[in-house]
């Protein structure tokens, strides 16, 4: 089997040559054949799996965080080539929605070394193809916000510390969504943020759509509307502190949809995968099993 590892030494898990040797031994402990790439930015990643995609590799795998697994996932979608991930960043959103245990690279090659494949479906904004979630509006204004030596220094609690940040200084924007799904949608008003779901987990603790799943064909689509603060923080830490979902708010609800058209007055950051995309308008649709995910045995 040929496997391709994309190694991100940039990752807030990586720890430099360590994680890497400790990568290289799992894999020749549980008797994996494999190359290893690092690629330290985003765009190397993309181009490294697009090749080994291009190239007939059974399995290419993300050792990084949500960064390097997105991009992983830009280069091997649509293609046979399945996506492994060994999670080494601060959130590792895929990783946790599919079960798998921050920074335990035995776990993680254990789960390569099984291969159990599922077929899901992924999201693409604006040409981009997403794995978990995509965001517009003050999630990606926080995401915006986050600096890179503030994760690697306080991790998750970078972003708890900037959503307070954003939460206060953010303007709600007039959004205007064209939704089409199980049934047309077309909205116009002011809203803290529109997230669009592709697994239960948005990330870290925050399970916005329980009932999400990524194989049935649709987003999941999370608008909240304006309604002060207590409406906004209410809803996302009783999720943050129960992994509820948020729609028993009246300000909040979930559609599913296939396509969603989104612009914003003022235009606003867009997020994928809890990276910075772009600004405002945005056009997102869904892409049926387009992703051959590597994922633990059912127990």
């Amino acid at each position: 089997m040929q496997r391709l590892i994309i190694y991100n030494p940039r990752a807030r898990g990586s720890r430099g040559d360590r994680i890497r040797r400790g990568i290289a031994s799992e894999l020749t402990a549980a008797g994996l054949e494999y190359e290893l790439e690092i690629a330290e930015t985003a765009q190397a990643a993309v181009e490294l799996s697009r090749q080994a995609a291009g190239q007939g590799f059974d399995q290419v795998i993300a050792a990084g965080g949500d960064g390097t697994v997105n991009a992983v996932i830009n280069g091997v979608a649509g293609s046979p080539s399945a996506l492994g991930i060994i999670p080494l960043g601060t959130a590792n959103a895929l990783g946790k929605n599919i079960g798998l245990p921050d920074s335990d690279i035995r776990a993680a090659v254990q789960v390569i070394a099984q291969a159990q494949v599922r077929h899901i479906d992924l999201g693409i904004i604006n040409g981009r193809y997403f794995g978990t979630m995509a965001g517009v509006g003050l999630d990606a204004h926080v995401a915006h916000g986050v600096k890179d030596a503030w994760k690697q220094w306080l991790g998750k609690l970078a972003f708890v510390g900037q959503f307070v940040t954003s939460a206060i200084r953010y303007q709600p924007a007039q959004f205007h969504l064209q939704l089409d799904g199980e049934q047309s949608l077309n909205i116009a008003e002011q809203l803290w943020a529109v997230i669009i779901c592709n697994f239960p987990l948005y990330t870290w603790r925050l399970r916005f759509v329980p009932q999400a799943q990524p194989d049935d064909g649709h987003l999941d689509v999370v608008i909240f509307r304006y309604g002060g603060y207590r409406h906004l923080l209410g809803p996302v830490s009783r999720s943050f502190l129960r992994g509820a979902g948020v729609s028993e708010n009246p300000y909040i609800s979930v559609t599913k949809a296939h396509r969603i058209r989104i612009s914003v007055q003022p235009s606003c950051w867009w997020q994928v995968d809890g990276d910075v995309g772009g600004q405002t308008p945005v056009d997102i649709h869904v892409a049926p099993k387009k992703l051959n995910l590597i994922i633990p045995p059912a127990d």
